[in-house]
């Protein structure tokens, strides 16, 4: 009869363990996938910066070679005696000058692309890890209830034959 009497509360403590490993394993699991949210947003806004620095090296190197072929296209037509100031000569180097700007300025648009796409990961890592902060959250509060239920039923169990023996 004391056996019987112990086995409810035994019970009751054995499913109370097992809520609470799950509840603290849940818990974890979330907060370590929020911390590498977290991690990953960061790496994504390095990548957008890395971008950025890529597109304005790339940007300088597209420049620095226009400059180097209108350089070149001034040192023939001159080698040729034609004159620079008008005409078809200063068409020649007046397209290459703005066709080169225009590859410059798409190469830094192609660049800061890729680095606004970085960012929009950083957001939404962000925003992932504020999710698995509040899974933390919901565990742990989830297990204190679960705990609390558990708690209610096995004195509500160890109560009841007590008052049935009474009644007898």
């Amino acid at each position: 009869a004391a056996l019987g009497g112990i086995l409810p509360v035994l019970s009751a403590v054995a499913g109370m363990a097992g809520t609470v490993i799950s509840g603290v394993a849940q818990a974890n699991a979330a907060r370590a996938a929020e911390q590498q949210d977290r991690n990953n947003a960061i790496i994504a806004q390095r990548n957008a910066a890395d971008a950025r620095k890529r597109g304005l090296v790339a940007e300088n190197d597209i420049q620095m070679r226009n400059t180097q072929m209108r350089a070149k296209q001034i040192n023939i037509l001159s080698e040729r005696s034609i004159d620079l100031a008008g005409g078809t000569a200063l068409d020649i180097i007046g397209d290459t000058a703005m066709f080169g700007k225009m590859d410059a300025l798409t190469t830094r648009g192609n660049f800061e692309r890729e680095a606004i796409a970085y960012e929009g990961q950083k957001m939404n890592f962000n925003a992932s890890a504020e999710q698995n902060k509040m899974k933390a959250s919901a565990a742990m509060f989830g297990t204190g209830m679960s705990l609390f239920d558990t708690a209610l039923g096995a004195v509500g169990n160890f109560a009841k034959p007590s008052a049935q023996m009474r009644l007898s």
